[in-house]
């Protein structure tokens, strides 16, 4: 164990040492069947703890008899502010949830990029988010296609009606969606001021994606044009397409 010399504060670094859920593990069957331990910091930064890994450690927080104050799990310091700035939002730890909604809360796009930095972290375990009426424009957008190209993600079902995405939005997002790596099966995208050019970007996105997941695709509330509906109608028809409910 590493004593800081200044403060005396118990602390166990344990970051980048190859540690998976078993480890994650004992190390809260420890913590819990000790009530009279003193570590308040613990840093295991750069491990791979598995589904239920950061859950069990993370319980352990709630725990009124805990003394552990700090718990590092994230990679970088962006994605720990990103965590605390959520969990001030939805008054839990986020890497607790599977399912986010912060629908009408109004995060904007500053919210969003916060929100994907902790999404691109392996901790992360949210597959389900709601972000309808929450202010996003076209920067909210160009942040989460990151985050879909990601082979690791858990992201699953993304709903962002009501928001001002326009075009500019939409073609960001099927950069996204592009990516073979993508394992999105729901979008939501009614009410978001998209034209045809936008219902092209997404035709070309699926059309060359032939590994692509997405099963559901609303685009209720928005202005196609003569060609855009034509142009997604037709991946419905194609034997390759995965693609079971066009709104």
């Amino acid at each position: 164990m590493d004593v800081n010399a200044q403060t005396d504060t118990p602390r166990e670094e344990l970051s980048d040492c190859s540690i998976k859920e078993e480890g994650y593990e004992a190390l809260s069957s420890a913590l819990k069947s000790n009530p009279s331990s003193h570590l308040t910091d613990l840093d295991l930064r750069g491990n791979d703890p598995g589904d239920s890994g950061v859950k069990k450690l993370t319980e352990i927080l709630e725990d009124p008899n805990c003394k552990l104050k700090k718990l590092s799990f994230l990679k970088t310091p962006a994605a720990e502010e990103a965590c605390d700035w959520l969990r001030s939002t939805v008054g839990t730890h986020p890497l607790l949830l599977r399912e986010l909604d912060l629908s009408n809360s109004k995060p904007g796009d500053s919210g969003v990029k916060k929100l994907s930095v902790l999404l691109e972290d392996l901790h992360c375990k949210i597959w389900k988010i709601k972000l309808s009426n929450c202010g996003i424009t076209e920067e909210g957008c160009s942040a989460l296609s990151s985050v879909l190209g990601l082979g690791f993600s858990s992201l699953r079902e993304l709903y962002m009606c009501n928001n001002t995405l326009k075009d500019s939005g939409v073609i960001q997002l099927s950069a996204g969606l592009k990516n073979q790596q993508c394992k999105l099966e729901i979008l939501s995208l009614s009410d978001c001021s998209i034209t045809e050019e936008g219902y092209t970007a997404l035709s070309s996105a699926l059309k060359s994606n032939p590994s692509s997941h997405l099963t559901d695709l609303d685009l209720r509330g928005n202005d196609p044009g003569d060609s855009g509906v034509k142009l997604l109608t037709e991946i419905l028809v194609d034997p390759n397409c995965k693609l079971e409910k066009l709104r």
